[in-house]
């Protein structure tokens, strides 16, 4: 038989941020609420620096069209 990949997404809605633990750690913390939030800040996100801290990017979506963000996202950073 042949195999198909099989996408999933996973929703856990809460309301933590990862900002303090981004903080906590040294990490570099990037936030965004949109595609266009996503959009600006993807140049600094990619930016590699000698030295520099690793990066997190924390997207909000909403819950109606996780799987439509996600494979968007995806889709962008090609």
């Amino acid at each position: 038989p042949s195999s198909t990949k099989q996408e999933q997404v996973f929703v856990a809605p809460h309301s933590y941020s990862a900002e303090y633990i981004c903080k906590a750690f040294n990490l570099s913390y990037f936030k965004a609420d949109s595609i266009q939030d996503i959009e600006s800040q993807m140049e600094d996100f990619y930016t590699y620096e000698e030295g520099g801290r690793p990066k997190v990017m924390e997207i909000n979506t909403s819950s109606v069209n996780n799987e439509g963000y996600l494979k968007a996202f995806f889709e962008k950073v090609k």
